[in-house]
């Protein structure tokens, strides 16, 4: 999943369950449990009972799931800022030695107040079953609240639970709403067509979030792709609770003939300052921090279905179609093309080599990260502060044209990425600039054709 989190959200399988008879579901009480092992190992016996009287987040959480060691610093710092009236309570299945040797090493979790719950072994797992994580399970004052993802544990949603407001959290079921898009129809065509294969159907489908099908991943969950049916001689395309925006790049990139993994990376990696938008309000097509993934993407994912008659036409032709669909069903004209703008060139200003890296074999959980204001690069190659200064919509695109081909360290403070006088200040204490030049780049351009964004007439 904050899928930095495309966003593309990512399902990590672990494989987690327990007999029925043990499971709860929100509005059931929470039995007391008490803990066996905690990293750092505490003295006193830790009990669910404990806090009875408090709201109580069991944080699900794994070794191999990055996004949710990255997460640990945020969640400690809210179990600091409402101090006892909450109790944050990671939980992990694996073994207490290895958890130790991450805890006490690892950037995210050495320097936190929190402990994490080891050796699970289904016994709070076994309450809450999964497959995903990071997995959020709400208890306030024993009563389970809500079973969310990580992006719901906020401040503001914390309070609201205080409050003994009623809470209306998306629900994270790994379980329940299963939808294999590649062979099931979103359309139930059965009752029209019947079985016979001489029947054929045409049409083109767009409908809004469907929240009975469990949310995944466009290109690894069946949530996006085509199918052929070789009895009827025709083609289905089809996309389930997708983001505008993800939508047109997996249809764009795919009418490139990319593979799969090569289409993965374009869409993760596509530059928002790469983006000509032309519209009125583009949180509709792509996330918006504003709200949690979950929420934004209930309001603004789409459906969509195509069935077309099999003339022999190539995938290629098909997410060309899929494209052109989304445009006229959407009033978009989604496209990339190529425009000469401002470009930042990353270039050498000096002769002496002050970047070289000395953290060879570091951590990879080192290589690239952010502290607060500081940026660091630990036996990376430079290309990652080219990719991070990419990341913010206001910047001219940038390109490394340094020439550096080794791993580099390199310290930078950096407040604002969009300040660019900040920016090359302290790029230029490793010998480095960016020269201005105007290079033609490809853009992808997002216009509204109908009651939206209109260009000014001459």
């Amino acid at each position: 999943m904050k899928m930095k989190k495309i966003h593309l959200f990512v399902i990590l399988l672990f494989g987690i369950g327990t007999a029925k008879s043990q499971e709860l579901h929100i509005g059931d009480m929470l039995p007391n449990i008490t803990v066996r092992k905690t990293v750092p190992a505490i003295k006193a016996v830790v009990q669910t009972a404990d806090y009875k009287d408090k709201l109580l987040i069991i944080n699900f959480w794994a070794i191999n799931c990055g996004a949710c060691i990255a997460a640990m610093p945020r969640i400690d710092s809210l179990q600091q800022h409402f101090g006892n009236q909450i109790k944050i309570l990671p939980v992990i299945a694996e073994e207490e030695d290895r958890v130790n040797a991450l805890w006490k090493k690892n950037r995210n979790t050495k320097n936190l107040s929190l402990f994490t719950v080891v050796d699970d072994n289904l016994l709070l797992s076994g309450y809450f079953p999964h497959k995903s994580v990071p997995h959020e399970v709400w208890v306030h004052k024993g009563k389970v609240v809500a079973i969310t993802s990580e992006d719901e544990v906020t401040a503001a949603n914390i309070e609201t639970v205080l409050a003994g407001k009623q809470v209306d959290l998306p629900l994270k079921d790994d379980f329940g709403g299963r939808f294999d898009g590649a062979t099931k129809p979103i359309k139930d065509t059965a009752s029209i067509a019947g079985t016979d294969p001489s029947v054929m159907l045409k049409y083109v489908m767009l409908s809004k979030y469907k929240p009975a099908i469990k949310p995944g991943a466009i290109m690894n969950e069946n949530r996006g792709g085509i199918s052929k049916d070789v009895a009827r001689r025709s083609v289905r395309a089809y996309v389930i609770n997708q983001p505008i925006y993800t939508t047109y790049l997996w249809a764009l990139f795919n009418a490139q003939r990319m593979d799969w993994l090569k289409t993965v990376h374009a869409i993760v990696d596509f530059e928002p300052n790469r983006i000509v938008w032309e519209v009125n309000d583009q949180s509709k097509y792509k996330y918006d921090k504003a709200l949690s993934w979950d929420e934004w993407n209930r309001r603004n994912a789409i459906c969509y279905e195509s069935l077309n008659p099999d003339t022999g036409q190539t995938d290629q032709q098909v997410y060309h179609q899929i494209a052109k669909d989304l445009n006229d069903l959407l009033g978009l004209d989604v496209h990339f093309e190529k425009r000469k703008l401002k470009t930042l060139v990353l270039t050498r200003t000096g002769q002496a080599d002050l970047l070289k890296t000395k953290n060879e074999g570091i951590d990879p959980s080192y290589n690239s990260y952010k502290e607060g204001h500081f940026f660091r690069l630990r036996n990376a190659g430079i290309a990652a502060f080219v990719k991070e200064f990419n990341q913010y919509q206001g910047n001219a695109f940038a390109i490394d044209g340094s020439g550096y081909t080794i791993k580099v360290d390199m310290d930078l403070n950096i407040p604002s990425w969009t300040d660019l006088a900040n920016v090359k200040k302290e790029l230029n204490k490793y010998g480095l600039g960016f020269k201005e030049e105007i290079r033609e780049v490809e853009v992808l351009v997002f216009s509204e054709t109908g009651g939206g964004y209109r260009k000014p007439t001459k």
